[in-house]
Order: C-alpha cells, then structure tokens, then sequence
C-alpha cells in the first residue's frame, strides 16, 4: 500500500465512522483527523503495508512532522517518524448504544469524540453489554446536554465512572442515571452545577456497593439543584437506609441539610 492508497482508506474509514458518504480532499485531512489512536508504522514499511481502513484506525500510526498533503493528493514526507493518526468524531445531538455489546465498539472515539452537539444523553448506554469497569469521559463537552436521565441505567459491569467537570447546568431530567449499576464503586461528579433540575429520582437506586467518596461526591451536588421540585430525601434517590445512615456522617451532608435535603428513612 503506497502513502496515497494509505490515506484514501483513512478517509474511507473517516467517512464511515461519521456516518457520511461525502468527500474528503486531502487538504482537509489536518483537520479531519485528530481522535483515535492508532498503532505503529514507520516510512519504509508504507510500500509493503497491507493494512485494512481498521487495521488503519485500530493498529497504525502515521509518521510525525508536518503533513502537507495537496488537493490533487501530493504529499511530503520528510521526517515522518511515528506521529498518531487520530479521528474525531462529531457526535450527533442525540446518539444512543442502548443494548448494544461493547465488546464490539472501540472506545477510542466515543472517549475522545467530538460532543458540543450533543444535547440528550438519555438512555445512551442503556443496559449495554460488557461495558467497560472503567471509563473516564470527563473530556466530554456537555454545554448544550438538557437530559441525561438512564445514561448508564443496567450497566451492571461498570466499576469507575469519572464524569468530572461536566457542565450539567442546562439538565433538567437526571431521573436513574445510574439505576442498577450493581457493580458501580467510584462515580467521580466533581464540578456538577444541576442548578436546573427538578428530578433525580432513583439516580443511584440499585448501586449498593458505592463508596463513601461516591456518597459524599452525590451528597456535594445536591445543594446545587436549586430548581429541584421533588422530594428532597435521600431515598427517593434510591440510597438505601444503610447508605443513607452513611451519608449522615460525611462532610457534605450538612450543606443538604441546610439546603432541605433529608434521609427520608
């Protein structure tokens, strides 16, 4: 495979992870490429490559320097030494993996996509399969999201999730976003402003193994919810009684309570 039919699969590629059949010139490529790392390939060995477009985009690195690639497919190479190939992806407004299995989906670029548009993340990861212990999405642009109620709702694999610095000023809808993630240890919610939601009902019901920093993190939000016009109890958030005697000694439960917040046990 010679660097041009390289970059041809690349923008084959690009196309088919956006979902779109339009073209992509070459000149364009500095800007379309930028998100999913990719593996390792050196100058001499592009002649004799064989790789697929997601050989390309799963297991090959593209030469480092300054890429000058002309409309009709010129290009320079000169000190090109393992630089990364990377893809951003434009989320849609809404996008959904509800049920899917991720053993079958490359994390990368729903990690490092492009989400400004985004506005509902509702049921997005909604009793997915195998979905990963870990995921750190804290790199998300969540400016415009309004609705972010069963998010990872029966994600019953999921350990660790940092959703830290997200701005959730606009959401209004935060109803079981966590429901029934048994297995959910750490949830990382560091700078959430939910100044205007009205509902987080059973946010964490069904989450019997989380940590005390994972109670005090909710308990650090919950002052936050001004426009709230639920029942301000710690149960209607689906804590169970234990969790909730818990939360009564933590640093953050004063600050819920002088904001009208209760066990409700």
């Amino acid at each position: 495979m010679t660097l041009v039919q390289l970059f041809t699969a690349i923008a084959n590629a690009i196309r088919a992870k956006k979902g779109t059949s339009g073209t992509i010139t070459a000149s364009n490529f500095p800007t379309e490429i930028a998100g999913i790392q990719t593996g390792h390939l050196t100058n001499e060995e592009y002649q004799d490559a064989n790789d697929t477009a997601d050989d390309i985009l799963e297991n090959t690195t593209v030469p480092s320097g300054t890429l000058n690639i002309t409309e009709n497919g010129e290009y320079d190479v000169t000190n090109y030494m393992e630089a990364n190939v990377n893809i951003t992806i434009q989320f849609p407004s809404v996008i959904r993996f509800t049920g899917a299995n991720f053993n079958n989906i490359d994390l990368n670029w729903i990690i490092n996509g492009n989400t400004e548009k985004l506005s509902k993340t509702a049921d997005m990861f909604n009793n997915t399969l195998n979905f990963p212990e870990t995921i750190n999405l804290s790199r998300w642009n969540t400016n415009n999201v309004t609705e972010i109620s069963r998010m990872f709702s029966r994600c019953s694999s999921v350990k660790s999730i940092n959703l830290s610095n997200w701005n959730v000023s606009n959401v209004v809808n935060g109803i079981a976003v966590f429901y029934e993630c048994s297995s959910l240890v750490e949830i990382d919610i560091t700078g959430w402003n939910l100044q205007k939601a009205i509902d987080l009902s059973q946010f964490v019901q069904g989450c019997g193994n989380l940590s005390s920093n994972s109670l005090n993190a909710i308990l650090g939000i919950l002052p936050t919810a001004t426009s709230y016009s639920n029942t301000k109890t710690l149960q209607s958030l689906g804590l169970t009684s234990t969790q909730a005697t818990t939360c009564t000694t933590l640093s953050n439960w004063q600050a819920c309570v002088t904001a009208g917040w209760t066990t409700g046990y």
